[in-house]
């Protein structure tokens, strides 16, 4: 293997776990698990800024973030003692219609993005002043 397509790779595992691992974060419904997976995050992201030779701000990413902040949100998590199921109320059978569009727009949005980029054999051209006079 080359250095590039190990690169290549560590790229899309590092970008697909912290991606995965915040829309877990934001699926969970235990706030510990949720802080637990944005610690997880946090450290993808910042094996991708390793990867861009930015260690400093990796480090930063972790110490900072990962370190401080998380922990203090555990820490208010467990101080306040907080359930799930307090604050859970009935649910309406028309909201999980309208989460599934707005995720099911989401998803199409992307994949757009993504065939657009794939699909361009030159990249996006910039705009020039003209174009943006009303």
């Amino acid at each position: 293997m080359t250095p590039a397509t190990i690169d290549t790779i560590i790229f899309y595992l590092a970008a697909g776990l912290a991606v995965g691992s915040a829309f877990l974060m934001v699926w969970q419904r235990n706030p510990v698990a949720s802080a637990m997976f944005l610690i997880l995050s946090l450290v993808a992201q910042a094996a991708l800024y390793v990867q861009l030779d930015a260690i400093f701000l990796a480090a930063l990413l972790i110490i900072i973030y990962a370190g401080a902040i998380v922990t203090l949100f555990l820490f208010v998590i467990m101080l306040l003692n907080l359930r799930y199921e307090q604050f859970v109320e009935p649910s309406v059978g028309l909201s999980r219609v309208i989460k599934l569009a707005i995720a099911a727009t989401f998803a199409a949005a992307i994949i757009a993005i993504i065939q657009r980029t794939l699909g361009a054999g030159e990249p996006m051209q910039a705009l020039s002043d003209a174009d943006l006079s009303f």
